[in-house]
């Protein structure tokens, strides 16, 4: 009995250790290679010519490197950037202009519905 469970342990061992000899010449072999970078993919499309949307609406964030934030308190599409990109800028400059055609029809037709009353507009 005790011959059968030595006989079966140093077995056990064997395989293990042929296990373990197989996995150490499989890192050797792996380490030994080259360790360069694979060479990149490169796709290729054909240039066609398209016409692009005259206006693109977006919402946006204005975010200059001294990590000031810009955004504004009323919705509205632009309509003119007074600034270029990377200019120095002061307090009280304008920056943008929003597109007023809407406020000024209301203002106009409020004027027509009251004309007693004094409008005040703001600036």
């Amino acid at each position: 009995m005790l011959k059968k469970f030595l006989f079966l342990v140093g077995g056990v061992a064997v395989i293990i250790l042929c296990l373990g000899a197989s996995k150490v010449a499989q890192i050797k072999a792996l380490s030994s290679q080259p360790h360069g970078m694979p060479p990149a993919a490169i796709s290729t499309v054909k240039a066609e010519e398209v016409t692009w949307q005259p206006t693109i609406q977006s919402i946006a964030t204005l975010a200059p490197v001294e990590g000031v934030l810009l955004g504004a308190d009323a919705d509205g599409i632009v309509s003119k950037i007074t600034v270029e990109n990377g200019a120095a800028v002061k307090a009280g400059d304008i920056l943008l202009e929003f597109d007023t055609t809407v406020e000024a029809a209301q203002l106009a037709a409020a004027a027509r519905v009251q004309p007693g009353r004094r409008l005040v507009e703001h600036q």
